[in-house]
């Protein structure tokens, strides 16, 4: 189904905002540009896109110009022709998108994949960031047991039958990874829509990127994850907001990994600034 047809089918009293495309490198890239003022940045992760943002750009959009692009393969996006869907291609294309729009001063808000996504153009750009708002992320290679058993499972054929015949990641793990609230049919139905009417081949190669070997080098390298020693804190006065559908990084029920204070480090410039996001 095209994204218009797509689109359509989306609830707008959930998600009342115009999505914008840009053609970039033979990616067509949809995403929210909503508010006025500096730049928030909002990264989803697997196998979410823009919706999950909803709520917080209707909250910030008076004072920060909210902008959430849906990732290629997600959402409204389509992307390239031989496209990998490898979180270091996913970040290459973050990094285009932020040169095309010349974003600076950036509030970078990540969750899930988000996380070393967009950490990583971070790294490579530090002097276009001021600040993080960090999810239920990481910013380093992932191998311990419990991930690399779900890799294997989730990226073999198993998985990929999971996935590609049951919407698996989407009607089983989304709404099991939120523990405070149930999802309502309608939200469900936004995020199915592109999984059901779209191809679910992106999702799923998406997946296979977590296998334990996957990326591993670069997630190593110096570009994949910040580089000071600035911990992440709240600004004074800053909005102490989530995602609505991120499990909660204080809820002790969360299957996604949280980032503490002590274990990120910010680009490296003397007036970076952190927040980590709180229940």
């Amino acid at each position: 189904m095209s994204a218009s047809r797509n689109a359509d089918r989306l609830d707008r009293k959930l998600f009342p905002y115009t999505q914008k495309r840009l053609e970039l490198d033979g990616h067509e890239l949809a995403y929210v540009d909503e508010g006025k003022g500096p730049p928030l940045l909002m990264l989803h992760g697997n196998p979410t896109w823009s919706f999950l943002y909803r709520d917080v750009i209707a909250g910030l959009r008076e004072r920060f110009r909210c902008i959430a692009p849906d990732l290629p393969g997600f959402g409204f996006s389509t992307p390239a022709a031989g496209f990998g869907f490898r979180p270091s291609e996913h970040s290459q294309v973050i990094e285009r998108f932020i040169e095309a729009l010349d974003l600076r001063d950036i509030t970078l808000m990540v969750h899930d994949w988000g996380g070393p996504i967009g950490f990583a153009a971070a790294t490579r750009h530090p002097e276009r960031f001021s600040a993080f708002v960090i999810g239920n992320t990481w910013a380093w290679p992932k191998a311990d047991p419990v991930t690399r058993v779900a890799s294997c499972l989730l990226g073999g054929p198993l998985g990929g039958y999971l996935i590609l015949q049951r919407n698996f990641f989407v009607e089983k793990i989304l709404p099991g990874s939120v523990k405070r609230r149930k999802l309502t049919q309608e939200v469900m139905d936004a995020y199915a829509g592109h999984s059901r009417h779209r191809s679910r081949v992106d999702p799923c190669t998406c997946s296979r990127a977590r296998s334990s070997t996957a990326d591993r080098s670069w997630q190593r390298s110096s570009d994949s994850s910040p580089s000071s020693a600035t911990a992440p804190r709240y600004s004074s006065g800053q909005p102490r907001t989530s995602p609505s559908e991120s499990p909660s990084a204080n809820d002790g029920n969360s299957s996604s990994p949280t980032i503490a204070p002590s274990s990120l480090k910010a680009p490296a410039t003397s007036s970076r600034r952190t927040r980590q996001t709180k229940s």
